[in-house]
């Protein structure tokens, strides 16, 4: 049976209107589906990592505790300290015990608990051997039991991180697998209605537009400017094909909207994933202030007595604290990035300034400091904490990469970038092992790293400050003669270094 005009337009239309429906309620269930997945896996998993942080937290401030209550001849206010951590630790196990989901989270808290119950009690050992006048056997219990023990413990926690991080990276990774296969499916499905929506339109201009045109044409001729029962009929029926239009693109709009809503949920849960991260990397920053504290006690407890210097020492102890601080309150703050404190900094003063906290450490690893300088470098505008907590990490990098010694020199000079602005530079070079070439590239990829204990979010960090700084963290060189990495900030313009 031959099809009329008026069937094959609805039939069109019907299609249209049809095959709208389908993707679009296809698309807003299958979105639907990916945002809540996405959301169950970071609201079953944050709880599990902020404990998981958290216990990393205390247990880095038990580390060195005994060594110090050692050092400062029984100083009982280091127990006091190790009590509250030690219970702050025990909270958060159980948090995080009660939090995990997989087996292998549970595993990990497992093998957690037994090497933190190994680490107190050869700890425990340590302390009673000093109380007992055993001074010699408690520093080597420190050395050969104690701090074995607390890395076995530490490992395992930075394990259990992992192991969480790994999931919410898997459920994003899923989920923008999925959305993407679902835009595809959008796409395609709009495509298909595109090409109904052009093949109707043909239709309705070669069969009713255009012969309506001549009939009207006739019309005029025939009868002028008056329109007949028939004429009305027709322009009614124009109106209807209008409206199923209008229809066709409403659910389409609805389909964007649908779209739209579910890619904002997920992006609101990697943002979640990104607190993850984020509480993941203050045991890695921890460690820097921890180890500056802790060689200046050791300085303080040789020199005491009535030595001008030590008040000195105990003002950068202080400012470390402070540093510490800092950095506890960013996790507290979630994913909001702390606001920078810019101010008309001297870059060489900054630099001396960190080298007063970090030149202790290096020299008990047999590294040689040497510095040069150009004279006349312009200010710069900067957070002198956070340049001092870059500049601290790659004089760390740099110390771990000559385990045997060497020089570290740092340099400073003024130059020009490609738009010709004028920038501080700033130079350390060490004379370590060099970088090998295969992993050059992913040095500032967040949780990449080829320490055994590292969390990889050391240069991460490092290169976000100098962006949020308008600068730029460089990997200039790496051979097996050494590495040099470059700071480069723009100048302020309103003073120049004597």
């Amino acid at each position: 049976m031959r099809l009329t005009l008026g069937t094959r337009l609805v039939l069109a239309m019907a299609a249209i209107a049809a095959l709208s429906i389908v993707v679009a309620v296809t698309a807003i269930v299958l979105l639907h589906r990916i945002g809540t997945d996405a959301r169950s896996v970071a609201r079953d998993s944050l709880p599990t990592l902020k404990a998981a942080g958290e216990m990393q937290i205390a247990l880095s401030d038990q580390r060195g505790v005994v060594s110090s209550y050692i050092l400062s001849e029984g100083d009982r206010s280091w127990l006091e300290q190790l009590r509250t951590a030690k219970a702050a630790f025990s909270e958060w196990s159980a948090r995080a015990g009660a939090d995990a989901r997989t087996t292998d989270e549970k595993e990990v808290l497992g093998r957690l608990a037994k090497a933190y119950a190994e680490y107190d009690a050869r700890r425990e050992k340590a302390i009673l051997q000093f109380d007992r006048g055993q001074r010699d056997e408690a520093v080597s219990t420190v050395r050969n039991d104690v701090w074995p023990a607390y890395h076995r413990a530490y490992h395992h926690g930075e394990e259990l991180i992992d192991i969480i991080d790994g999931r919410l990276q898997s459920a994003a990774e899923n989920a923008q697998r999925s959305s993407v296969l679902v835009s595809w499916y959008v796409s395609l499905g709009l495509t298909v209605i595109t090409g109904l929506a052009v093949a109707l339109a043909w239709l309705l201009v070669q069969r009713v537009l255009l012969p309506l045109r001549h009939m009207a044409a006739d019309a005029r001729i025939r009868i002028g400017y008056e329109l007949d029962a028939a004429d009305e009929t027709i322009d009614d029926e124009i109106r209807l094909v209008g409206s199923y239009f209008r229809a066709i693109m409403a659910d389409s709009a609805n389909a964007h909207t649908a779209l739209a809503e579910s890619q904002s949920r997920m992006w609101n849960a990697e943002k979640l994933a990104a607190v993850g991260k984020l509480a993941a990397s203050v045991a890695h920053e921890m460690r820097n202030p921890l180890s500056s504290m802790k060689m200046w006690l050791y300085s303080i407890q040789k020199a005491a007595g009535a030595d001008p210097t030590l008040d000195h020492k105990c003002r950068i102890l202080s400012d470390e604290i402070n540093r510490l601080d800092g950095i506890v309150r960013s996790v507290l703050e979630f994913s909001r990035s702390p606001s920078l404190k810019s101010q008309p900094l001297c870059i060489t003063r900054v630099i001396g300034d960190t080298l007063v906290i970090v030149r202790p450490w290096l020299e008990t690893k047999k590294i040689r400091v040497v510095e040069s300088h150009a004279a006349g470098l312009p200010h710069i505008r900067a957070d002198s904490e956070q340049l001092k907590q870059v500049l601290v990490n790659l004089l760390n990098n740099a110390a771990e990469a000559m385990p045997g010694g060497g020089e570290l020199s740092i340099s400073t000079v003024a130059d020009v970038d490609a738009d010709g602005a004028v920038c501080v530079v700033v130079r350390v070079r060490d004379t370590g092992h060099g970088i090998p070439k295969e992993i050059q590239s992913r040095l500032f990829e967040p949780f990449f790293t080829t320490k055994r204990e590292g969390t990889g979010l050391g240069l991460c960090i490092a290169a976000n400050i100098l962006a949020a700084h308008q600068g730029h963290l460089v990997l200039e060189s790496s051979t097996v003669d050494g590495t040099t990495f470059a700071i480069r900030l723009p100048a302020a313009g309103e003073a120049h270094d004597e």
